[in-house]
């Protein structure tokens, strides 16, 4: 089983977003919230979603309020479980956080691509647009060097701090 199906076989698989960062979100003056770009949904873990929209989102300094964040999502899960008569005890806080342990990676290797792009001047990032029209690898394009290179590296490695601090490395 690779890395891809460990998430469809999660207890607790959910329809996902898959891309879930700030880029394909929209808020409206009403602060009514709107998903938009749904190419990568799929059936996975929802921390596949979480971890990804928060350790691409967030600033370094709220990497140690991740289960803080974790409690105030759970809740709201709770709540709106309760509005539709679901059964609260399927999922509870300590089944979040253990889904977490097992499947955060995943926004680890996200954000490290995503913080590359955030952490760039926009003339530097490449245009995928182009790299394909050229028939060009996408992945070899983002092997760049930016002027904020320094932020990356601060970034990255306070994410990679995180991961260890917490043990969320697969073994």
């Amino acid at each position: 089983m690779n890395n891809h199906d460990a998430y469809k076989h999660s207890k607790y698989s959910v329809v996902i977003h898959g891309d879930s960062w700030k880029n394909n979100i929209m808020i409206n003056d009403q602060s009514t919230i709107r998903f938009i770009d749904f190419q990568q949904a799929r059936i996975g873990s929802v921390v596949q979603d979480l971890s990804y929209f928060f350790y691409t989102c967030c600033e370094k300094d709220d990497y140690e309020l991740v289960w803080y964040y974790l409690k105030l999502y759970h809740d709201y899960l709770l709540e709106e479980m309760n509005l539709l008569g679901a059964d609260t005890e399927i999922f509870t806080f300590e089944s979040l956080m253990c889904e977490w342990k097992k499947f955060a990676c995943y926004g680890f290797g996200m954000s490290v691509v995503v913080l590359h792009g955030l952490c760039s001047l926009p003339e530097e990032f490449p245009s995928f647009a182009k790299v394909l029209d050229k028939g060009e690898n996408i992945f070899r394009s983002l092997n760049f060097t930016s002027k904020l290179e320094d932020t990356y590296f601060e970034k990255l490695c306070a994410l990679i701090h995180h991961f260890i601090e917490l043990n969320l490395f697969p073994k």
